[in-house]
C-alpha cells in the first residue's frame, strides 16, 4: 500500500519550463532542486515519460494543469528503545493517479530527547545525519525499483534518485514495501523516535504516460537525435 499525499498544490505550468526548471538529482541536502533539464535528457533515460511530457505541452501556448505536487510520506515509530526492531512504513492508501517522482528527503524525529535544553537542535541535527536507521525500499509499478532490496542507511535515501536520473514514473495502483530497522539501542529520553521519507512527485495527466507505445517512444527519440 502506498501513501496519499499530505499536501496537493494545483496551477498552471509551461511544459518547456517543467522539463528545465526542475531535476530529479539530489543535492546533499536531498529533496528537490532547480537544475538545467532537457526534454532529451528525460528521453535518454526514459522515452516513454518524454512523450508523455511533450503531449502535455501540446495544448494552446504549450500550457498544462500538472494536475498538482504531491508529497507521499514513508514512515515509522518506534516507543521502545530496544535495537533491532523491524518496522514496516506506515502507508495510509495507495497511488490514485500516475506520478512523476522528482526528488526525494528523509527526516529523524525525537521528540522528547533533550526537551527543554537548548542544545537540543543541535542533537537534533547531527542525529539526522546518522540516525543509525536501515531501511529497504521496493516500488511494484510499471517495472519493480528494487531501490533496496537489503538494509542500508537511511541517509542514502538522499542521492537513489541519481540512479534514476529521469525520476520514476508510479502508476495507478503502485505499491510500495518499506522497511525501518533501528541498528542501536535508544535511552528512555529518546522514544518516541518517527523516522519519515517523503517523495515528491507532479501528477501526470490520466493513463498518458501508459498509452505511450514501444513505437512512440522510439520515434520521439529518433527525432531528438535527428534536432542536435
Amino acid at each position: 500500500m502506498f501513501a496519499l499525499p499530505l499536501f496537493h498544490i494545483t496551477w498552471e505550468l509551461k511544459v518547456e519550463e517543467l522539463i528545465k526548471n526542475f531535476s530529479p538529482e539530489a543535492e546533499a541536502d536531498g529533496g528537490l532542486v532547480r537544475k538545467p533539464m532537457w526534454l532529451g535528457d528525460v528521453a535518454a533515460c526514459d522515452p516513454k515519460l518524454a512523450w508523455t511530457l511533450r503531449e502535455m505541452g501540446r495544448a494552446p501556448g504549450g500550457y498544462i494543469d500538472t494536475g498538482g505536487w504531491e508529497m507521499i510520506p514513508l514512515s515509522a515509530s518506534w516507543t521502545s528503545g530496544t535495537v533491532n526492531q523491524l518496522i514496516e512504513a506506515d502507508t495510509q492508501g495507495i497511488v490514485e493517479s500516475e506520478l512523476w517522482v522528482t526528488g526525494v528527503e528523509y527526516a529523524v524525529e525525537r521528540p522528547n530527547a533533550f526537551a527543554g535544553n537548548i542544545l537540543k537542535s543541535v542533537s537534533d541535527f547531527f542525529n539526522s545525519l546518522q540516525p543509525n536507521i536501515d531501511f529497504t525500499l521496493q516500488i511494484k509499478s510499471y517495472c519493480n525499483y528494487l531501490i533496496a532490496t537489503e538494509p542500508v542507511p537511511l541517509q542514502t535515501i538522499r542521492t537513489c534518485l541519481r540512479k534514476y536520473p529521469a525520476g520514476l514514473v508510479l502508476r495507478c495502483g503502485s505499491s510500495v514495501k518499506a522497511t525501518f530497522t533501528n541498528g542501536r539501542a535508544w535511552g528512555e529520553t529518546e522514544v518516541p523516535v518517527i523516522a519519515t521519507v517523503v517523495l515528491h512527485a507532479l501528477r501526470l495527466p490520466d493513463r498518458l504516460y501508459g498509452m505511450c507505445t514501444s513505437e512512440q517512444a522510439a520515434a520521439l527519440v529518433r527525432e531528438l537525435e535527428s534536432s542536435r
